[in-house]
């Protein structure tokens, strides 16, 4: 643990936030989990790589026709495009299951992501 502050020369050119951007979108982050997201949080907890588009939606239900007979829940989710790093686009999904919400809240306000 006591290099989770760290950034390697890696991260820093593979994973920098600063060429990264996130699509304005109007989902009321605050108003589906009780506290809001900034850009940088949403950078951070997506993954995304450096020069990387994110786009953020909330999806309260799927059809079957978007996840087959996988049980997807709703929530707030990150579509993450990067030519360079992804062949296709990844997608990150934050929802309640109970308990992960309260530790991702305790995070944000100890500024852990």
């Amino acid at each position: 643990m006591q290099f989770i502050n760290t950034v390697t020369p890696f991260e820093q050119q593979h994973f920098d936030p600063a060429s990264t951007t996130v699509s304005p979108h109007s989902v009321d982050i605050g108003g589906i989990f009780g506290f809001p997201l900034d850009d940088e949080q949403i950078k951070r907890l997506s993954g995304a790589p450096a020069g990387s588009t994110i786009d953020v939606f909330h999806k309260s239900a799927w059809t079957a026709d978007e996840v087959g007979t996988e049980a997807v829940p709703p929530g707030l989710y990150f579509t993450v495009k990067n030519a360079t790093y992804l062949f296709h686009h990844n997608m990150v999904g934050v929802f309640h299951d109970g308990s992960s919400i309260v530790l991702l809240d305790k995070a944000l306000e100890n500024g852990k992501v």
